[in-house]
């Protein structure tokens, strides 16, 4: 009985001490990753710095803000480093969040922890058309109506013409919008049919003599 017993708890001591090796082993083995320095330079074009160490030679990726992946290093090292341009891409906050990937000699891969970068100044919205780009905008450019001079088959006529964007169309590359929908009321003075309202599109092109020009194709009722 005594022997049965024996045999057990040696049995028992090394599957013990064959666990705890395995997972010492699986701990050595994972690849650390220590950042050493990260920052976006304050001068225009901003540019992403980041330097950082790998506890065994590695290749490496990151990847900023969830959407844009950058190879750091394509063979394997400990010393690793890149810069990266920002200037045609697009972030929402100015704590940008960024993850370091590696992959070490044997293919397995190993992600960092969630670090974020904090943005110079103020972040510019690209390539969006919502409820705030619509205030901005329209407050800025539609503030006050517009003057226009009527000529009709009864004669000519001085009017005044309020324009509200209902929806715009941004570009990276353009300080007014691509094009936008609108809705566009208009009171002429002293016409026989004074009021006059408008929904249609306008295509905004920029001239840098005169701003921009805005063709467009509008429906229109008199009421």
């Amino acid at each position: 009985m005594q022997k049965i017993i024996f045999i057990f708890l040696a049995a028992l001591f090394l599957s013990v001490g064959s666990n705890y090796a395995q997972d010492s082993s699986d701990s050595q083995d994972s690849v650390e990753v220590t950042v050493i320095d990260s920052y976006i330079s304050p001068e225009l074009p901003h540019t992403f710095l980041l330097t950082f160490f790998t506890s065994a030679p590695a290749k490496s990726k990151v990847m900023l803000a969830g959407k844009y992946e950058y190879v750091v290093s394509d063979s394997l090292k400990e010393n690793h480093n890149i810069k990266i341009d920002l200037t045609k891409l697009n972030f929402k906050t100015k704590n940008i969040p960024f993850v370091i990937m590696v992959q070490d000699s044997t293919g397995r891969t190993y992600k960092s922890d969630n670090y974020d970068v904090e943005w110079p100044g103020e972040i510019k919205v690209q390539n969006e058309s919502n409820f705030l780009l619509l205030c901005l905008f329209g407050g800025t450019v539609f503030l006050i109506p517009s003057p226009t001079y009527v000529t009709g088959s009864n004669g000519n006529y001085f009017s005044l013409t309020k324009e509200i964007p209902i929806l715009s169309f941004r570009s990276a590359n353009l300080t007014y919008p691509v094009g936008y929908f609108s809705a566009e009321y208009s009171h002429i003075f002293k016409a026989d049919r004074k009021n006059f309202f408008r929904l249609g599109y306008k295509q905004v092109i920029e001239i840098p003599a005169l701003e921009y020009v805005s063709p467009g194709v509008d429906w229109f009722t008199d009421f």
